[in-house]
């Protein structure tokens, strides 16, 4: 008989209590043999506190964003630079363009609403592991590609788009980047659209994603 192998163990923050238990039932009852959850925590500072007294630390951790006390956004930029191993997903009840791209430059790995599928769940947390990145119906075109031939798409982006990309990694709204940049917002919807053409991205999302992917965001580093 071969080794059986050691259970993905995850942590869950989320202010409210039937939806920490709602998950946790979902993804034990449907996989008891491949999760375990270590702790859940009611907002960001508990799940610091906790994981600053654990001797183990979770492989992934379901991080709901608007919590009490301390939200999704400031706990996650202290477990990217306290615990940079530890996986993050982000979790919100909507599936919001800004509020995943800035989960995604504090340090996620991906994104999931609340009404997910428990096998959309199992692949969620499968493939951060695996890929370092999720989302969705975007991560699918990246999560086919390697590293290194991501990194071959760069030479077709003209050095203006490239600055424009590079925006696009962080929370920046298209107006905000027009005004960094000196330009017209016309002028950086024809970025978008060119690189949308491009790629074959169609959202912003997914910009901001393929912008972290080739290494735009030095302080990022996804294992495709």
């Amino acid at each position: 008989m071969g080794q059986l192998l050691q259970p993905i163990t995850l942590a869950i923050a989320d202010d409210h209590q039937i939806m920490r238990d709602g998950f946790i039932s979902m993804i034990m009852t449907t996989y008891p043999d491949v999760f375990e959850f270590l702790f859940t925590a009611k907002n960001g500072k508990d799940l610091i506190d906790k994981l600053n007294a654990s001797t183990t630390s979770p492989d992934v951790i379901l991080l709901d964003v608007s919590m009490p006390i301390m939200n999704g956004y400031i706990a996650m930029e202290i477990i990217h630079k306290k615990w940079p191993g530890i996986k993050v997903l982000g979790m919100s009840m909507y599936n919001d363009d800004y509020v995943i791209i800035k989960m995604l430059f504090n340090g996620a790995c991906g994104f999931i609403t609340k009404d997910i599928t428990p096998v959309d769940i199992y692949t969620a947390i499968t493939t951060t592991l695996k890929k370092g990145v999720y989302f969705h119906g975007i991560s699918e075109k990246f999560n086919t590609i390697s590293k290194s031939r991501l990194k071959e798409f760069a030479p077709n982006i003209t050095t203006k788009e490239m600055k424009f990309l590079s925006l696009c990694a962080t929370d920046m709204h298209y107006k905000d980047m027009a005004k960094e940049l000196c330009l017209s917002v016309r002028t950086i919807h024809s970025y978008r659209d060119s690189i949308f053409d491009k790629f074959g991205i169609n959202n912003r999302v997914g910009l901001a994603l393929f912008a972290i992917c080739i290494g735009l965001k030095p302080n990022r580093d996804i294992s495709l």
